[in-house]
């Protein structure tokens, strides 16, 4: 009796190939601040939510500045607006994020949980 061909062999998938690719993150971030968005009353940026790698390791894995592209439209402060917007990530954020920090002016950092 022949083995079936190795193709045929049923393996259990590699860390690697259980591991998200990067840009389905950043989508699923981008996704979520679109939710937080909406239940908090406030508008999508004109351009859309822009979610990209941070520059820097110590600033996180991703970032956005749509709080501060929507400041001046909505009449907030961008820091504050920001506030609103990482507390209420909280309650929708997808399982890759361990956690959302504001920086400088109004930037959101965000972290990846270890994998």
């Amino acid at each position: 009796m022949l083995a079936p061909p190795a193709s045929a062999v049923h393996k259990p998938p590699t860390h690697r190939e259980t591991v998200e690719p990067p840009l389905v993150i950043a989508e699923q971030i981008a996704t979520a601040l679109r939710a937080v968005l909406e239940d908090l009353g406030l508008p999508l940026p004109a351009g859309g939510v822009d979610v990209t790698p941070a520059k820097s390791r110590e600033h996180g894995d991703w970032q956005t500045n749509c709080a501060l592209v929507l400041a001046r439209e909505v009449g907030r402060q961008p820091r504050d607006l920001a506030q609103l917007i990482v507390d209420a990530l909280a309650g929708v954020a997808p399982r890759h994020l361990e956690r959302a920090e504001i920086a400088g002016p109004g930037f959101i950092n965000f972290f990846l949980a270890p994998t």
